[in-house]
């Protein structure tokens, strides 16, 4: 959307009634998945709320009407439609930074655990970027520690981010039920693992990279690594960032595909993961509530900090493992399932798990509700 229809958009917002049980999910992305459409799930399910989506990004109305089978009111955001229903809804529901001037009640239920310095926090950040932050009504943070970083993040009062949990961490609580659609992934990855192991490999987008892809593996090291999983009893599934395919990864028939495009929620491939290796990436944070072994391949640690930077400190919150090169990695792998070897990082992973990820409960979407209506 344009500056001119944003503006359109907030100014009939404050001179419009608005139905109080409408809410609107601005769905910006290629895949309809995360804390969007897990608390749109939850608000279509509670007898107060009157939900419905328009869509902006690369996902088409057609998808997501057959994925409810026109239950859902779903629009596109080029028609005009738009220009009634966001101003006379009681609150639009978003997911990244965009879109916080459309209305005068925009909750943004973000998309993670920060690990990565993201908002304001990362430098030369413009004036009118951190004035579009701050135009948030309310911002979802999953903890008290997690609510003072997303504060920080987007230079809003603390009172105006509420540390609810994430509702796509409900998804892991093992009480919740799948939905058809992602029942039947999680179906297809038990027939692709074939009675193994997940070993999910899951690096961290590097948009410092300028789409400089990166190669974390050569084709022998490749096959190296998933032969020593399979001797443990693990497949190796691979999964590269949801927003952008940027890396190369030599072709291995063993591998599992548990790309975006296939998967496109990633808390199905954490419910069925046993072992994650990763590099930065803040699933770590959610695989926390698994409480499974977890390593960090940091083979360009050094560069990852100059081009991006951390919100916490790296080596201090993650609990696990932290390679430097393959061979590490290679030699660290059979003891992670070693219950005595991995004693310490238990200890560890419940320290951060309640220190920043902070509920356990499978009830952050109902407290998003609740604290939406409340308001």
């Amino acid at each position: 959307m344009g500056s001119v229809c944003r503006r359109i958009l907030r100014f009939l917002s404050l001179i419009l009634p608005s139905r109080k049980n409408r809410w609107v999910f601005i769905h910006s992305e290629k895949h309809w998945h995360g804390n969007l459409r897990t608390l749109y799930d939850s608000a279509c399910r509670d007898e107060r709320i009157s939900p419905c989506i328009i869509v902006t990004g690369a996902d088409s109305v057609e998808n997501l009407k057959a994925l409810y089978q026109n239950r859902a009111e779903i629009f596109d955001v080029s028609g005009l439609k738009k220009y009634w229903v966001i101003p006379t809804s009681s609150a639009v529901v978003v997911s990244h930074y965009g879109n916080s001037d459309i209305h005068h009640n925009v909750i943004n239920v973000w998309h993670g655990i920060p690990l990565k310095a993201i908002g304001i926090l990362t430098p030369e950040r413009t004036r009118k970027f951190k004035r579009k932050l701050r135009r948030f009504s309310s911002l979802v943070s999953s903890s008290p520690l997690d609510r003072s970083v997303m504060s920080a993040a987007f230079g809003l009062p603390p009172d105006r981010v509420i540390p609810t949990g994430l509702p796509r961490n409900d998804i892991l609580h093992p009480n919740f039920t799948l939905p058809t659609d992602l029942k039947a992934l999680d179906d297809s990855l038990l027939d692709d693992l074939s009675g193994k192991k997940l070993a999910l490999f899951a690096p961290t987008f590097r948009d410092h990279r300028k789409r400089k892809k990166i190669t974390p593996f050569t084709k022998e090291q490749v096959a190296t690594l998933v032969d020593v999983l399979g001797r443990m009893g693990y497949s190796l599934g691979v999964r590269g960032h949801h927003t952008s395919d940027d890396m190369e990864l030599p072709e291995n028939t063993s591998i599992v595909d548990c790309s975006s495009s296939r998967f496109p929620e990633m808390q199905i491939l954490l419910r069925r993961t046993d072992l994650l290796i990763t590099d930065y990436s803040g699933c770590f944070f959610d695989f926390l509530l698994r409480d499974r072994p977890m390593v960090s391949f940091a083979h360009d640690y050094f560069d990852y900090v100059e081009g991006r930077g951390f919100t916490y400190d790296f080596r201090t919150v993650f609990p696990g493992p932290i390679c430097t090169d393959f061979q590490q990695l290679i030699d660290i792998l059979p003891t992670l399932v070693d219950d005595n070897h991995d004693q310490h990082y238990a200890e560890k992973r419940a320290i951060i798990r309640d220190l920043i990820v902070g509920s356990t409960d499978g009830g952050a979407s109902k407290r998003v509700i609740e604290q939406i209506l409340s308001q």
